[in-house]
């Protein structure tokens, strides 16, 4: 610890005692961020007890330091460095409890990617000068459109998980083919959250009940996350489904499917309902044409009062890798994919156009406008107007095993039930992962693969995040990601701010990577 931060701290002390005791001063103190983009303002609001006095410690390190280096009676420990005290600050809450320090952040490149920390506290305490501590924050620093390092590492690596963005702003992630930092495999079945405010990750206590990998994950209207098929650790297709509660860290089994499901959707309906489509019982990539009569032409509706799965309206054909995305009117587009048509008992599969709305109020399965280009493992998201955006895909030949990837997006308008382009972007892909800022200005595509491999589920990674101002279109490479992840899950963090990327890089050097990252959208 440096003479000027012992000083610092022992200057705030002697005006503690010139103060005297506060109201409430041992009161639970809480700290949020706000903030961390290079050019625009850091705020941290601090929450406690009105009149209280309390201290914001900002650092450039997790620590953990001794609170006996400051006062020799207090054996607990601080989260964050105290190198820092030049930027200490030190105020009293106001009549509401809260208090607010921001600090302007300067656009210099030496910033973009150092983590800061902060913790705040309150004093004098009745036995320390500390009275209580605040949780620890910390974010990585970065300007617009770049990339950079969650402040801590992931626990493990995933390939074929889910990330699910919570109501409280936690990212729930579950199951996926996973190893730990010394290279050892860990169980498909793991739950993890990642806290943007602590910009760490953490394991919960309890596990998914089945491994799983490949599956959907459908936040549900309460918080729960409910988690349908995909495959085990072998590759065999599930039929179980269970629902994952973030607040206690458990999950629980719930109805069975009547039959497995791999590269299906499941989409949320508005009644808290959840409507499951298409998919496969038994799809092997290296052979794809020996399982086209497993892929499933039905669809199922599970019900989170009952926990049971009922039929849904039949699609026209069987389909897997399509999308899907839920209407401003509840009902559900349902759009392209690998479709399977059978005549005279001979499977024939096709890359299609062909695109269904799922009407949920009367179980029936419409037709609507057929896609500009036949598409599959594409991207798919509602947009701030109500039109659904589609970006990439590929197409080509099943049979051939000849695939191409597309670099053209689409935009579909419900109210006059057509498809109009919305240009192309530079880098083609599949697997794509689209997300809307937060503030609904521009659209972002990451992620994905430029090239298809249907052999290994995957292909070589696209590098680049393209982005699409709204609502007008006009796509442009704004960055590039850290480390190329071809079947990334990205979610919405901080706000819409922020885009949290996980899973494992094409090409990990060392030779396991528990990296992730957040693209910064403003």
């Amino acid at each position: 610890m440096s003479t000027q931060s012992l000083t610092s701290f022992t200057l705030s002390a002697a005006l503690l005692g010139a103060l005297g005791p506060l109201p409430n001063a041992d009161a639970q103190v809480s700290l949020v961020r706000t903030g961390g983009t290079l050019g625009q303002t850091l705020a941290y609001q601090i929450t406690g007890a009105p009149g209280a006095l309390c201290g914001l410690l900002p650092s450039l390190s997790a620590g953990p330091t001794p609170l006996a280096l400051l006062d020799p009676l207090d054996p607990r420990v601080l989260s964050v460095g105290i190198e820092l005290s030049s930027v200490w600050s030190f105020g009293v809450l106001d009549g509401l409890g809260q208090r607010t320090v921001a600090f302007p952040l300067p656009v210099l490149a030496s910033l973009s990617g150092v983590p800061l920390y902060a913790q705040a506290l309150t004093f004098p305490g009745v036995a320390t000068l500390v009275a209580d501590l605040s949780n620890g924050t910390a974010v990585t620093l970065g300007a617009v459109n770049s990339s950079v390092a969650t402040p801590a590492a992931a626990p493990a690596g995933w390939a074929g998980h889910t990330a699910t963005t919570l109501p409280d702003g936690r990212v729930l992630i579950a199951g996926g083919t996973a190893y730990d930092g010394a290279g050892n495999t860990l169980p498909a079945n793991g739950l993890y959250l990642f806290d943007p405010q602590a910009g760490a990750f953490s394991t919960l206590p309890g596990t998914l009940v089945a491994e799983r990998v490949a599956h959907t994950a459908t936040l549900l209207a309460d918080g729960r996350v409910l988690v349908v098929g995909g495959t085990d650790a072998t590759g065999v297709a599930l039929a179980s489904a269970e629902v994952v509660n973030p607040t206690t860290g458990t999950s629980a089994a719930t109805g069975v499917l009547p039959e497995p499901r791999v590269a299906h959707t499941a989409t949320l309906l508005a009644d808290g309902r959840v409507f499951v489509a298409g998919g496969t019982q038994n799809f092997d990539f290296s052979d794809p044409l020996a399982g086209l009569l497993d892929v499933l032409q039905s669809t199922r509706v599970w019900n989170p009062a009952t926990g049971l799965w009922t039929a849904g309206a039949n699609l026209p054909a069987r389909r897997l890798a399509h999308a899907a995305t839920r209407l401003p009117n509840g009902n559900v587009l349902l759009s392209g994919g690998l479709v399977v048509t059978v005549f005279l008992g001979i499977p024939l599969p096709s890359i299609s156009t062909d695109c269904r709305v799922y009407n949920p109020t009367n179980n029936t399965m419409g037709s609507a406008a057929g896609l500009i280009g036949a598409r599959a493992f594409h991207a798919q998201t509602l947009l701030p107007d109500g039109r659904v955006l589609v970006a990439g895909g590929a197409d080509g030949d099943v049979v051939t095993q000849v695939f191409n990837t597309r670099s053209d997006a689409l935009v579909y308008n419900p109210a006059g039930n057509n498809w109009t382009g919305f240009g192309s972007f530079p880098e083609a892909r599949a697997y794509g992962q689209l997300s809307v800022s937060g503030d609904g200005q521009r659209v972002v595509l990451s992620s994905g693969v430029a090239t298809v491999d249907l052999a290994s589920g995957g292909g070589s990674a696209a590098a680049t995040i393209a982005s699409a101002n709204l609502p007008g279109g006009g796509w442009s490479t704004v960055g590039v990601q850290l480390a190329p992840r071809p079947l990334g899950a990205a979610v919405l963090i901080d706000g819409g701010r922020r885009i949290l990327t996980t899973g494992a890089p094409q090409t990990v050097t060392p030779a396991f990577d528990l990296s992730a990252e957040m693209f910064v959208l403003f």
